[in-house]
């Protein structure tokens, strides 16, 4: 790898995209076990942070999202700002699919998994994956940068 790929830290990118990947892979038997999917904020903190008692959080921040779908943002943005996150994954159940959103500052990522209904019984498909097409704009816009 070339000293420009660390410069950038596009291999942090990379390296959220492995742990984004792995977290996506869970998604189906979460399916099997609960028949849904909630709404769940994983972010990745770029420096240390600490959780309500004050204890330091080594590794990632999870955080349910309120049901209602009208908070949704709000608590994205408070969530992604009190954990300082570096990216964030956002797994959400939308229609008829299973959406897992990745926004870093170097791009997104969207794994999209339909939901199959087969006689009585409903189950995930395999993940279609789209780059830089999606964002929720908190940490990459196209605008402001390009992957």
């Amino acid at each position: 790898m070339s000293l420009d790929y660390y410069d950038s830290e596009r291999f942090i990118h990379d390296g959220l995209i492995d742990k984004a990947q792995a977290a996506v892979d869970c998604l189906h038997e979460i399916w099997r076990e609960n028949g849904k999917i909630d709404t769940t904020l994983i972010t990745w903190p770029a420096e240390n942070v600490r959780d309500d008692s004050g204890e330091l959080i080594d590794g990632v921040c999870v955080m349910s999202l309120p049901e209602d779908e009208s908070k949704h943002i709000r608590a994205i943005s408070a969530g992604v700002e009190r954990s300082k996150a570096y990216g964030f994954l956002l797994l959400e159940q939308k229609n008829n699919t299973v959406r897992a959103l990745l926004e870093t500052p170097h791009g997104t990522r969207l794994w999209t998994l339909p939901i199959i209904r087969s006689a009585d019984s409903q189950y995930l498909g395999e993940a279609k994956i789209t780059n830089d097409l999606e964002c929720i704009g908190l940490i990459w816009r196209p605008q402001i940068g390009a992957a």
